[in-house]
């Protein structure tokens, strides 16, 4: 979808459904989207359309691009967003990104910038030219995003996933309700389900048949009341054969309310059937 201005002759009166008269009108309309602009959180840049060396350069940007980028305004004014680009910038997304706006198509992608002092940060943008009414590209609108923290959450769950994936104890997470949102493989060799067999299901699917009401009824209001679980439970694999399995199931507390049960449990089958 491409951005285009709204001419001010296209600004009319229209009447509504109830009979009120609905004044679209042109100054209070720029001066709502310009407070949009300013209000919003998302970083927004707008830049010519000059597309030689330099570049396009940088003709306003709203207080969330400068909070991000640490640069004034004064200080982005004239300059193009090179000024942001550095060692670990992508080359290959800027190749597209050049290209993209030649053929004047939307671009999204995300790239590594650097802020006025130097510190680089993840961010996600959306690129967009904006035509005149003749359909010739003025300028180009850029809405970004820091992803920086997102990224990093991204890239210590899967460190996380890894380190969990290599211990031989099998690890299980659930919501509050018991549905399964993560098995480690060491889960998948012992019970015989997989991952995609596993998550989405509840872990009543372990359920023996061993252990009576009284026995999940307690277990259940211990780790309701935000106290971690321990002991010996029987359950059963996906064949239908019974394991024996210690067990510690620890609620994970999220600002202050329980959020998620994390169970961790050895397979001490071989040490009780000797």
């Amino acid at each position: 979808m491409q951005a285009r201005f709204i001419p001010k002759s296209s600004m009319v009166s229209e009447p509504s459904s109830n009979g009120l008269n609905l004044a679209l009108d042109y100054e209070e309309l720029k001066e709502t989207l310009h407070s949009a602009l300013i209000q919003t959180d998302n970083a927004i840049l707008i830049t010519d359309s000059l597309l030689v060396p330099p570049g396009p350069r940088i003709l306003w940007a709203n207080p969330a691009f400068c909070r991000m980028s640490g640069y004034q305004l004064d200080e982005l004014l004239g300059k193009t967003p090179r000024i942001m680009q550095g060692p670990k910038t992508s080359q290959e997304t800027l190749k597209a990104l050049r290209w993209c706006l030649k053929q004047g198509r939307v671009l999204k992608g995300a790239t590594i910038n650097y802020r006025r002092n130097g510190t680089p940060y993840e961010v996600e943008w959306s690129i967009s030219p904006i035509h005149d009414a003749a359909g010739h590209c003025t300028h180009y609108l850029s809405v970004q995003r820091d992803i920086s923290y997102e990224r990093g959450l991204e890239r210590h769950m899967q460190q996380l996933s890894a380190a969990l994936d290599q211990t031989a104890d099998n690890v299980v997470i659930t919501n509050r309700q018991g549905i399964i949102s993560y098995v480690n493989r060491a889960f998948e060799r012992h019970t015989g389900y997989s991952a995609l067999e596993a998550v989405g299901r509840p872990i009543s699917i372990l359920n023996s048949g061993d252990h009576g009401r009284d026995f999940y009824r307690d277990l259940w209001q211990t780790i309701n009341r935000g106290q971690p679980f321990s002991g010996v439970i029987t359950n059963r694999r996906r064949d239908g054969s019974l394991y024996y399995e210690q067990k510690t199931i620890t609620p994970v507390l999220e600002d202050g309310r329980i959020a998620y049960f994390v169970s961790m449990g050895k397979d001490i089958t071989d040490r009780l059937e000797q």
